[in-house]
């Protein structure tokens, strides 16, 4: 889907993680360039479904890379900040179902 090499979509996805996790508390002043985000996504040929699939492969590279330190407590808020950024990118994106 991504005209870029791995390399660089893998920098893309970790800036853009490390902004959105350095806003949290104030996950509205990055809305609009998560917005951005999605709208450049459905130019890609992203559908809702990909996001899910996305989600789970960066759980569990999560998971590996906390190993020990990978609890139900940090798994779920990790879900939880993962369904509110696809939800946003899904919304902004035109589509109308969530990931399930």
């Amino acid at each position: 889907m991504f005209h870029t090499s791995r390399e660089e979509q893998s920098k893309k996805i970790v800036d853009m993680l490390s902004l959105i996790v350095g806003h949290l508390h104030v996950l509205h002043e990055v809305n609009d360039d998560i917005i951005q985000l999605a709208k450049r996504h459905v130019q890609y040929g992203v559908k809702a479904h990909h996001y899910k699939f996305v989600a789970v492969a960066l759980l569990w590279t999560l998971e590996q890379g906390l190993g020990k330190d990978w609890t139900a407590k940090v798994k779920d808020a990790w879900t939880a900040c993962f369904t509110e950024l696809t939800d946003t990118m899904i919304k902004a994106s035109g589509y109308s179902s969530k990931i399930a």
